[in-house]
């Protein structure tokens, strides 16, 4: 309990004294909001629409977005590291 009070304060401080990390932290919530709305879109865009799909279209419709990932992981590894 005495570790998690002497460092949990640290990052909370940081967050509000240093201005690139909170722009940072800005940035990035913003862009996994983006992505988590895209993604929790899918189903009802895809089953309620004029497309009317069933579950098992719906998670097809996930392929190309998580294929784009791997492939973009795979080919920029080496900025990654």
């Amino acid at each position: 309990m005495k570790l998690f009070l002497t460092a949990f304060p640290k990052p909370i401080k940081l967050l509000f004294t240093e201005p690139i990390i909170m722009v940072i932290s800005i940035y990035l919530l913003v862009i996994y909001a983006i992505l988590y709305m895209d993604f929790e879109e899918y189903s009802f865009l895809f089953a309620n629409s004029y497309y009317n799909f069933n579950l098992v279209q719906i998670g097809l419709a996930f392929l190309p977005s998580t294929y784009n990932r791997a492939f973009l992981t795979y080919k920029f590894k080496q900025v990654l590291l």
